[in-house]
């Protein structure tokens, strides 16, 4: 296989607090992608304040490729991803991996992305998405937090077909263009349903659809640690899932089907552990829907319809910070 150009994408916001614990982990994903391509990092910044881009620089001095700290004033992941995209191409790269920032990586996960999705082009034609099997690392109680409160609906996770926005790697010309919708909660959903839209037919022709998770692809999700924060990042999962629907408005009950949005992820324990399902899932409505009620949220039958009147303008990610002190955007070459 032809060694292609890769850009790893970080898109991110109030990072100050974590980024420096996360990012030896990507440095070590880097280092061994590196080994098999050309690899160019870009860190997006947006909606942040000073000591965030200060931090990121520091950060990015260490790093083991060349690498580009991109900082916008502009709201929301989906305008972030974007940005790094435009840039990717711009750069000559042929491969984009975007990942998230809060996260560690089992060893090769990267380089076995980029082999798969070239090898899903070389030997079936295709132009797939690949991504990785995450697994969730509690952080303090956030365990505790985690089976209390995490909402009863989740993607299939024994057959999984959703590629979360943790691990996105894909070809840098067909990567879709986000709705510039600065809000950024629903981008690894719409990703996947246009994946699956452009490949439907081979799918009902063979059972395969190009959205696949390599063996030996992980990615270890770090929790969110505090209470308040946990709750606003369920929701803000459950919202992108509506508003990707919202998207595809025709398709909507297609894409619930394919990627089981509704399934239970009680249902694959043994009987003795679902004794307390009812109670958990009562527990989880009660902690959802005093969520929604605190922010201010509107119903879910105006998100069938769109986007109206919601204010997720901070809602790129769920990590607290002070508000942004920038005059206008500016990229910075780091090394």
């Amino acid at each position: 296989m032809n060694m292609a150009k890769v850009s790893v994408i970080v898109p991110t916001f109030r990072c100050v607090g974590y980024f420096g614990a996360t990012f030896p982990a990507l440095c070590r994903a880097l280092t061994d992608l590196v080994k098999a391509h050309e690899v160019q990092l870009t860190v997006v910044l947006n909606l942040s304040a000073a000591e965030d881009e200060r931090a990121l620089r520091d950060a990015l001095r260490t790093s083991p490729v060349p690498s580009n700290l991109l900082v916008l004033t502009t709201p929301g992941k989906n305008n972030a991803i974007n940005h790094g995209v435009a840039q990717a191409r711009a750069g000559g790269s042929e491969i984009v991996q975007i990942v998230d920032d809060d996260q560690d990586y089992a060893p090769g996960t990267l380089r076995i992305n980029a082999y798969t999705l070239v090898a899903l082009r070389e030997r079936l034609g295709v132009e797939g998405l690949v991504g990785s099997r995450h697994i969730v690392t509690p952080t303090g109680w956030t365990g505790v937090t985690d089976w209390v409160a995490r909402l009863a609906f989740a993607p299939a996770e024994e057959a999984p077909r959703f590629c979360i926005g943790g691990s996105m790697c894909a070809f840098a010309a067909t990567f879709p263009e986000l709705p510039p919708d600065a809000t950024g909660i629903a981008d690894d959903a719409y990703v996947c349903n246009v994946y699956y839209l452009r490949h439907r037919d081979l799918f009902r022709q063979s059972g395969f659809l190009p959205i696949v998770f390599p063996h030996g692809s992980t990615i270890h999700f770090r929790t969110a640690c505090r209470r308040a924060e946990y709750f606003r990042q369920q929701v803000r999962i459950r919202y992108g899932v509506l508003a990707a629907y919202a998207a595809f408005p025709e398709h909507a009950d297609e894409l619930r089907r394919h990627f089981n949005w509704r399934y239970h992820c009680d249902a694959r324990f043994a009987p003795r552990p679902r004794l307390l399902a009812g109670l958990r899932d009562l527990l989880r409505w009660h902690a959802f829907n005093r969520m929604r009620h605190r922010a201010n949220l509107a119903a879910e039958a105006r998100l069938a319809s769109g986007i109206v009147g919601v204010d997720w303008s901070t809602a790129a990610t769920t990590k607290s910070g002070s508000r942004p002190v920038r005059a206008a955007p500016a990229t910075e070459v780091i090394q």
